[in-house]
């Protein structure tokens, strides 16, 4: 059973002090990868005993061609150990569309079809090509897929489209969250990225006189909201961007028997990134929803945004929508040490939490 979560990259001291246990993975043992999202997923597993319920941690090995040097080597070096395993099922094609920031589990629910009460398993993939029209298709490894789909009580899968992500991840466009609110009727809520609230923000702030406000103040990449706000290609992209987001939530939508009102949006621009012909997305600003979620608190990806007096547009928008459902919010400084190598906060960490109190052979 593949449940979200195990060990932290420790990328910000602001994490250490609130998590309640901080496992360190030492960046020179692995060739400094820093991806241990990507490079595995976390669960468990569960039998009957004669003594009651037996569970131990499980971890999923990702298709990830890193090499001995890399993160590949976590799980058989440091991880495996008595009452502790994991697989490695591979798969017959090499793609970060393998990698563990591709894998979520949808939180328990009840759909059109059926009942799922330990969640199901939603990957990226697709064959809807780029944001720019070019035809392309990617897909997560088919042995890695089918042994997903073969644990059963999470699957079967489901694929929304992440092929015109240059990472290819759909933690670069959704999470789960919890909401903890007492009068809610589901107690999570979807967080997605929405270039349309980032680009009406800044509209927003020009028409107030503050264009030459800077985002991404101090770094190599510094601008300003009048600079975005003209750049045609960037305005046209990140509309595309926002019709491909919202097919994949029309999908979620359906799949998981969702609302409008189970979303919450938050701002995240994109720009292409070239690649061998194609215009494959990566976000321009850091991904806010690419965050850490550890219980009531939140590790939110500073947007970098503009600042009037002190105050982030981009942060109060996001604080605006996450605090009401009783979380905490602490915004983590992940641009040189993520960002710009394309990932955010949830790709350099990974948690191992409590599993589900009813086991899942009572279903």
């Amino acid at each position: 059973m593949v449940n979200e979560s195990l060990l932290e990259y420790d990328f910000d001291s602001g994490v250490n002090g609130i998590t309640k246990k901080l496992y360190d993975v030492d960046e020179y043992d692995y060739g400094w990868d820093r991806w241990i999202q990507d490079s595995m997923q976390t669960g468990y597993v569960e039998r009957p005993s004669q003594n009651g319920p037996l569970r131990y941690d499980f971890h999923l090995q990702v298709k990830r061609a890193t090499g001995a040097a890399g993160l590949e080597a976590l799980l058989p070096t440091e991880v495996l150990a008595p009452n502790t395993g994991f697989i490695y099922p591979g798969g017959d094609n090499e793609t970060s569309l393998n990698y563990g920031g591709n894998l979520e589990i949808a939180p328990p629910h009840t759909s059109v079809d059926g009942h799922y009460p330990f969640g199901r398993i939603i990957v990226g993939g697709g064959d809807g090509g780029t944001l720019e029209g070019t035809t392309y298709e990617d897909h997560m490894a088919l042995g890695q897929r089918n042994w997903l789909d073969a644990q059963g009580v999470q699957g079967p899968s489901i694929e929304v489209s992440s092929e015109w992500l240059a990472v290819g991840h759909i933690d670069e466009i959704f999470l789960f969250i919890p909401d903890y609110r007492p009068e809610s009727t589901r107690p999570w809520k979807v967080i997605i990225a929405s270039p349309t609230m980032a680009w009406e923000g800044l509209t927003d702030l020009y028409s107030q006189n503050y264009g030459n406000a800077k985002i991404f103040n101090g770094r190599d990449q510094q601008t300003t909201v009048t600079n975005i706000l003209t750049d045609a290609e960037l305005f046209y992209y990140n509309q595309a961007a926002q019709a491909r987001i919202d097919s994949i939530r029309f999908e979620l939508q359906d799949a998981l028997g969702l609302s409008d009102a189970d979303f919450i949006e938050l701002p995240v621009l994109y720009e292409p990134l070239w690649y061998g012909g194609y215009d494959f997305a990566v976000a321009y600003n850091p991904g806010v929803q690419n965050l850490i979620v550890a219980d009531n608190v939140l590790f939110v990806p500073d947007p970098e945004g503009p600042e009037i007096g002190g105050v982030g547009l981009w942060k109060t928008q996001i604080e605006n929508k996450l605090e009401p459902l009783g979380l905490e919010i602490h915004f983590v400084d992940v641009y040189e040490s993520y960002h710009v190598m394309m990932g955010e906060a949830h790709c350099g960490s990974n948690f191992q939490r409590d599993g589900f109190a009813t086991s899942w052979w009572e279903h």
